[in-house]
């Protein structure tokens, strides 16, 4: 006796790695909407039981308890935890599914590649500040186009094109530390690192301004950024958007803080 054969039938199937995590986590998602109406099936049943079910809209009940009896309680309790049972087990599996799920995105993931470095050094743009009291710039923080908390503490680091003006020279970073008004009261710190400047837009040495773009990293996403140097190097103007959500907006003015007369940046020309 052969295995059945099924003829004419040749499914393709031509799904990339990506696709196949995304389908993975919905199935997920799919499995877990299901148990959600399983549990509320059981919410009504045991209101249905008790006499207190009613319409959507109404408070009045649909009709009189059906358990009437202490012994009708309790079966329908029983009924009602085997099904939360079957719910428990299979948040387990489901757990253990999407952990798998984010060890496969998090093994079969190939790094991003470098941005390629800059075409052309227009100019040597250098700039740097540490932590400590009395060293922090100031900025103005805005989110998703809204005010954003106060700046308790900026540190960033400019590096492009160096002394040499080597194209391979290519570092931007900040970090910003925010007060964060939420009970109990304190700090979370937004960092953006690795960043590329991919092309130097314009520059002034003289006037001790440019524009730059580029993209860096906040986290595992990788934002679009524009840094406009402007007041004689004394203002940068940072504005990072999120390339899968460009709704998500990060912008900072940042300006020198009390008692700091030097620049933000020196910019010094290149002669090609």
């Amino acid at each position: 006796m052969g295995y059945p054969n099924i003829p004419d039938i040749n499914p393709t199937i031509d799904i990339d790695r990506e696709e196949v995590i995304n389908l993975l986590l919905a199935s997920i998602g799919l499995e877990e909407l299901g148990l959600a109406h399983l549990v509320n099936a059981e919410a009504e049943k045991l209101q249905r039981a008790l006499g207190t079910l009613a319409l959507p809209g109404s408070t009045t009940p649909i009709g009189d308890p059906l358990a009437t009896t202490l012994e009708d309680l309790l079966r329908v309790n029983r009924d009602v935890t085997k099904m939360l049972k079957f719910a428990m087990h299979k948040e387990f599996i489901l757990l253990a599914k999407l952990q798998d799920v984010i060890e496969f995105a998090q093994e079969f993931t190939p790094p991003t590649p470098p941005p390629p470095p800059l075409a052309e050094c227009l100019c040597a743009i250098t700039g740097e500040r540490g932590r400590g009291p009395g060293i922090s710039p100031e900025a103005v923080i805005t989110i998703n186009g809204q005010p954003g908390p106060a700046a308790t503490n900026v540190t960033y680091t400019i590096e492009l094109c160096g002394q040499s003006c080597n194209v391979n020279v290519n570092n931007i970073n900040f970090s910003f530390d925010l007060a964060n008004p939420t009970p109990p009261p304190n700090e979370i710190t937004v960092n953006f690192t690795q960043g590329r400047a991919e092309r130097i837009v314009a520059c002034d040495p003289e006037a001790n301004t440019a524009t730059i773009v580029g993209t860096i990293r906040r986290g595992g996403s990788i934002y679009n950024f524009t840094l406009i140097i402007s007041n004689n190097g004394s203002t940068l103007t940072f504005t990072a958007t999120n390339q899968q959500a460009p709704f998500d907006v990060f912008s900072a003015v940042i300006t020198p803080g009390p008692g700091d007369v030097n620049p933000l940046v020196t910019i010094d020309p290149c002669n090609g």
